[in-house]
């Protein structure tokens, strides 16, 4: 394998490494603002604040307080959490010259199946907001996660005969 190319998977590698982060800190951070609202002086602070320096207007203590939409927001920052981990996974064996084995595969299927869920998930929180009259607008499903992840099953099934050829080269030799 070439230099350029192994610093490029180490690069990326780190990239979805630290996504995997950033969506564990934002996860955990977007539970801490939940906890916060159920003090009554951080209520007070934003039922006192101009409604214009709300992020979300009228509807800022009604939007950060609202447990379902939290979760599915949450929900939905660990399953790009997993996705990043995964990536990162995948990447690391591509890094270590390490292609056509069985691990690949069976990271390829999850990923494929954590855009599944993420067809649906990316929407709850517009489809919670749209529910409470915060937002006039939501869909249910996200097509693009769909188009992803039979893109990847495809890959993952592609890898899965890869690894059983690869398999037989080595009995024959």
């Amino acid at each position: 394998m070439m230099k350029t190319e192994k610093n490029l998977y180490k690069g990326l590698k780190w990239v979805f490494g630290f996504m995997t982060a950033v969506m564990g800190t934002v996860s955990v951070a977007a539970l801490l603002v939940w906890l916060l609202t159920k003090l009554p002086v951080f209520t007070k602070a934003i039922a006192s604040a101009d409604i214009s320096e709300l992020p979300f207007g009228a509807n800022t203590l009604k939007i950060i307080s609202s447990p379902v939409l939290v979760l599915s927001l949450v929900a939905n920052f660990a399953l790009y959490g997993a996705v990043c981990y995964f990536a990162r996974k995948f990447f690391k064996n591509l890094e270590n010259e390490e292609i056509f084995v069985a691990e690949n595969v069976k990271t390829a299927k999850k990923i494929a199946a954590l855009m599944l869920v993420l067809a649906v998930a990316s929407t709850l929180p517009d489809t919670v907001a749209h529910a409470s009259q915060l937002i006039g607008d939501s869909s249910f499903l996200d097509v693009t996660y769909v188009v992803v992840a039979a893109i990847v099953w495809a890959l993952s099934k592609i890898l899965e005969k890869a690894n059983q050829i690869a398999e037989e080269n080595e009995m024959t030799i």
